[in-house]
């Protein structure tokens, strides 16, 4: 899996296998924020296994599957914790492109880049793209994410 720079203290990606963990603490990662929704059993293991690198495992299930974006505060809490890590940070989902690229576009935001600029990194990056896109129902929710998401936060019409 590949791992892109947003910043110098983000990075961004789809899920890693455990034999990348030493990988991403060469690059300097101290925190991975997962969005997918694991069961207790996993995110402990998850947990326990990061700490082993020194990095600190946040999971924040976030679901782009609903017919509403999610509100405001989910965005608020994990691109908080992004910003009060004092290292690099690595965010993902299952594949990187919907839920990690709604997560990176509020983040840009909050911290200075237009919103045209945003919009455009969201596209190039693959939101609406999925390997193993179930139905057309949800080709089209993610359509209707994007937009709501660029009147909402971006202020643009899409």
């Amino acid at each position: 899996m590949k791992i892109f720079p947003v910043d110098a203290k983000l990075y961004r990606g789809g899920k890693l296998p455990l034999s990348d963990v030493p990988r991403l603490k060469k690059q300097g990662i101290t925190q991975v924020c997962d969005l997918r929704t694991n069961g207790a059993v996993k995110r402990n293991f998850l947990k326990i296994f990061y700490k082993i690198f020194n990095i600190d495992y946040k999971n924040t299930p976030f679901h782009i599957d609903r017919i509403e974006l999610p509100d405001t505060d989910v965005f608020e809490k994990i691109t908080g914790g992004i910003n009060q890590n004092p290292g690099k940070t690595y965010i993902h989902c299952r594949n990187g492109n919907n839920r990690t690229g709604l997560v990176i576009a509020f983040y840009e935001l909050k911290n200075g880049k237009k919103p045209q600029e945003i919009l455009n990194d969201l596209i190039s990056m693959g939101y609406g793209r999925h390997r193993k896109v179930k139905s057309q129902e949800i080709t089209d929710l993610r359509a209707k994410h994007l937009k709501d998401f660029a009147a909402k936060y971006l202020k643009l019409d899409t």
